[in-house]
């Protein structure tokens, strides 16, 4: 018969759990500070953030407050045995619900904070006895201001939460051994990412254009239009893209080898029916596909895993070749 100090004992040699028993993959996780999130009790946000698990079993989360900093820390998981690829999609667009919801509450909570000012205009204007079309155009004025600020904020607070969609799911098409990081950006006049959400807000297109008027490396040139190529096109959805240049390393080999390939650009596009993963190669070159798709065969496909089964390499006409991984909703 085992007793308590037989247990205490076993904890103190072995520890309670064993880690290889998990059956959880840690995911993705968004820290916001309580004025970039819902202002709802504790048992509200734990209900919101479990609604990922919509339509949706083989998913968790979990949520956190700390009340010093008073950042709210969501974490979401896949179960190891059970979540397939055909589920990614489902998965993303529940997690872009709740970003939803929190871009929202960003906007709310800063007109909130406001609502003093914005009264305080009220009064001014109702005693100085003016036209109803000063009003108008003194307060129309103020509020596009203040939805001007918010919007702002919800591009530094809330949308690089997307940026760690885009690494997420590349980290779940790759092997365990490999690591990636963008190179190093310096421009002040782009963002290294963008985003286009599915409300048709386009936070992306005119960083590319950017890149592309700020660069005087011819092939960095190529790169991104190759990249602008497929932004461009219509998608019923949210497109995610790195406009940086990203290296894949193998840190289990020695440091002068550990560089394994490197991506030229990366576009993930999403809906509730629909992943696609876009990893591009280009090549300013005649034969700029044939080149390309040889480097992705040599050098990037060892790099994928299983989840990235039916993968193909396709011709981006005059630019080069892209790996797309292309899964449908098993919903």
């Amino acid at each position: 018969m085992t007793t308590y100090n037989d247990i205490v004992e076993k904890a103190i040699k072995e520890g309670l759990t064993d880690p290889e028993s998990c059956e959880l993959s840690h995911f993705l996780r968004s820290e916001l500070h309580e004025d970039y999130i819902e202002r709802i009790d504790l048992k509200g946000a734990i209900r919101n953030v479990l609604t990922v698990k919509r339509e949706i079993p083989d998913v968790e989360a979990s949520m956190d407050y700390n009340p010093f900093s008073k950042v709210r820390v969501m974490d979401f998981y896949t179960k190891k045995n059970s979540f397939t690829p055909k589920m990614l999609p489902k998965f993303l667009s529940n997690i872009e619900g709740i970003l939803e919801k929190q871009i929202t509450a960003t906007v709310n909570n800063y007109i909130h904070k406001n609502r003093a000012l914005i009264n305080g205009v009220k009064d001014g204007m109702q005693k100085a006895n003016l036209s109803v079309i000063d009003s108008d155009e003194i307060f129309n004025s103020l509020r596009d201001q203040i939805f001007m600020e918010s919007w702002e904020i919800v591009q530094s607070q809330n949308i690089p939460t997307y940026r760690d969609i885009l690494w997420a799911v590349l980290r779940f098409y790759i092997k365990d051994q490999y690591y990636f990081d963008i190179d190093h950006h310096v421009s002040k006049t782009h963002n290294f990412f963008g985003v286009r959400l599915k409300n048709g807000i386009d936070l992306l297109n005119n960083q590319i254009e950017s890149a592309i008027i700020e660069n005087t490396n011819l092939d960095r040139v190529h790169e991104l239009k190759q990249l602008q190529r497929s932004t461009k096109k219509t998608f019923n959805g949210t497109t995610i893209a790195c406009l940086s240049r990203i290296t894949v390393y193998d840190y289990s080999k020695a440091p002068d080898k550990r560089k394994v390939t490197d991506i030229d650009a990366l576009v993930l596009k999403f809906n509730s029916e629909n992943v696609i993963l876009e990893i591009h190669e280009s090549k300013n070159t005649k034969k700029s596909f044939l080149e390309a798709k040889k480097d992705l065969k040599n050098k990037f496909v060892q790099v994928l895993n299983s989840n990235s089964s039916g993968y193909q390499i396709r011709e981006v006409k005059n630019f080069g070749a892209k790996i797309v991984i292309n899964h449908k909703s098993v919903f």
